[in-house]
């Protein structure tokens, strides 16, 4: 490739390896076909493991785009729609995995005694409409900022640059205030009384899955405002996007094969048997 100075767009990229987004490629892939497994078993919380098989499918795309652009010269066709459509992808994964997670924490809310009220199916409907505009809002914006930073990186316009980094910082720092919510709503419900219908809890497990991934997104939002403040960093450095990205996505993942998430209140390894429910017991599935 040319210098960096001749075309700062390369500043982005130059680091990629062709290799390593192959083999990332195949990892994604491999939970894709995990998770569309888990998918078909019927699980009860489709609509969670429909985002995380979104996600894995995203990332496949992801690190695919980034082996085309580690292939390519900064002066071949496509170079820079290249580095944009793998920028913006980034972004796209990670709405799909907030999604997911803050699923499984809005189930785990629903049903736990939170002073006995059930919510109706309007008022639930309500907050799910809710939580789906802010991620895709937040998203939308630090996408609009990684577009127009590529642009005018790639035209040398410094100040259109600075702009653009400032939409990417602020779609970070709001996730990351969304993140720290989410960690107080979980953090009431692990204190908070017993289950809807009167069974010991067993909250430990469920608040363990949560905040494991609370902090894999929380770690995932902070590397997004550090690379909107750097230019080399960008969304599309190598070693930083493996450990502050890669790294926590994978143990997303793995939680989300490995453990049967059918029951919130009960969660338990895949195969591991639950004591059979009383009569009269709430189904406790992830049922919209």
């Amino acid at each position: 490739m040319s210098d960096v100075s001749s075309n700062p767009l390369l500043a982005f990229t130059e680091d990629i390896s062709k290799s390593q987004s192959i083999a990332f490629c195949a990892v994604y892939g491999l939970f894709v076909l995990l998770i569309a497994i888990r998918l078909f078993a019927r699980v009860k919380c489709t609509f969670a493991y429909v985002f995380i098989l979104v996600f894995a499918i995203i990332r496949v795309a992801t690190f695919g785009m980034r082996s085309d652009v580690a292939s390519l010269d900064a002066e071949s066709c496509g170079y820079k729609t290249r580095v944009i459509v793998a920028a913006v992808l980034v972004i796209a994964g990670f709405l799909f995995l907030i999604e997911a997670v803050s699923d499984l924490l809005v189930h785990w809310a629903r049903y736990c005694a939170l002073k006995a009220v059930q919510l109706t199916g309007r008022t639930r409907t309500i907050i799910h409409l809710l939580r789906h505009v802010v991620f895709v809002g937040v998203s939308v914006i630090g996408i609009i900022g990684a577009v127009k930073q590529s642009n005018d990186v790639s035209n040398g316009d410094i100040s259109g640059s600075t702009s653009a980094k400032r939409l990417r910082q602020a779609s970070g720092a709001l996730f990351l205030l969304v993140i720290a919510l989410f960690f107080v709503v979980t953090f009431y419900l692990l204190v908070s009384s017993a289950n809807l219908d009167g069974r010991k809890p067993r909250k430990a497990p469920t608040a363990s899955v949560i905040i494991i991934s609370l902090v894999a997104l929380e770690v995932e939002a902070v590397y997004r405002i550090w690379s909107a403040s750097s230019t080399t960093g960008f969304t599309i450095k190598e070693t930083a996007l493996d450990v502050l990205v890669v790294m926590p996505e994978w143990v997303v993942l793995v939680l989300s094969v490995e453990l049967n998430m059918d029951d919130m209140t009960d969660i338990r390894l895949v195969g591991q048997s639950r004591p059979a429910p009383h009569m009269g017991q709430l189904e406790l599935g992830c049922k919209h």
